[in-house]
């Protein structure tokens, strides 16, 4: 019969210690920032080209891989066409991410997904849900949303994430990792349009 361990002996006192590892406290926070996109950068964007074939195709996608997405998604979406004039957006969205990216969270990421704008009408919503799914879109690693409706479009419509909220104008944004949760209260007067894209990795969180 084994010996009782000694209490006072340290458990894999023959091993070196396992090294320290680093702590990260923004992986789960959201980050609001405001004036991020100029009113004239709001406009360029609502003037942009959208796909419609492309949107069909992504919406599709989403429905299968993203549990929920069907029940939850605002009735408008649009999937920004890949054309040379659309181009200035993403590589703003991608160098944006990109930065935010190696500020807070320090994922491994590097590729800019869809590009999605979204309206919510009077009546519309988001109840708490989160942006990562399955297939494609476990890829996901950081979320953007920016706010391109003018203030005096809509009312209601406010965003809020699990561990933070604030209030919201035209032009700011909300960054939060694909594993956190948000929501977005109902519009209660005019549309609000909103900006939607994720930054994506190689590899799923693990």
């Amino acid at each position: 019969m084994n010996e009782p361990m000694n209490d006072q002996e340290p458990l894999y006192a023959s091993n070196p210690p396992l090294p320290h590892p680093p702590f990260n406290d923004d992986i789960l926070r959201a980050f609001f920032y405001g004036d991020i996109f100029s009113q004239a950068m709001c406009e360029r964007v609502l003037r942009a080209h959208w796909d419609p074939q492309r949107t069909q195709e992504y919406l599709a996608l989403q429905e299968q891989f993203l549990p929920g997405f069907k029940h939850y998604r605002p009735k408008e979406i649009q999937a920004l066409a890949q054309i040379p004039e659309n181009l200035w957006l993403r590589k703003h969205l991608h160098q944006m991410l990109s930065q935010l990216n190696a500020r807070h969270y320090h994922f491994e990421a590097a590729h800019l997904s869809e590009v999605q704008l979204m309206t919510f009408k009077q009546g519309e919503g988001l109840d708490w849900y989160s942006n990562i799914g399955l297939g494609p879109f476990a890829l996901r690693k950081l979320c953007v949303f920016v706010v391109l409706s003018e203030d005096s479009a809509y009312e209601g419509g406010v965003i809020h994430a699990l561990v933070r909220s604030a209030s919201q104008s035209q032009g700011n944004i909300v960054v939060l990792p694909s594993i956190g949760t948000l929501c977005l209260q109902k519009v209660t007067r005019g549309e609000l349009k909103i900006l939607f894209a994720t930054l994506d990795g190689d590899r799923p969180f693990r």
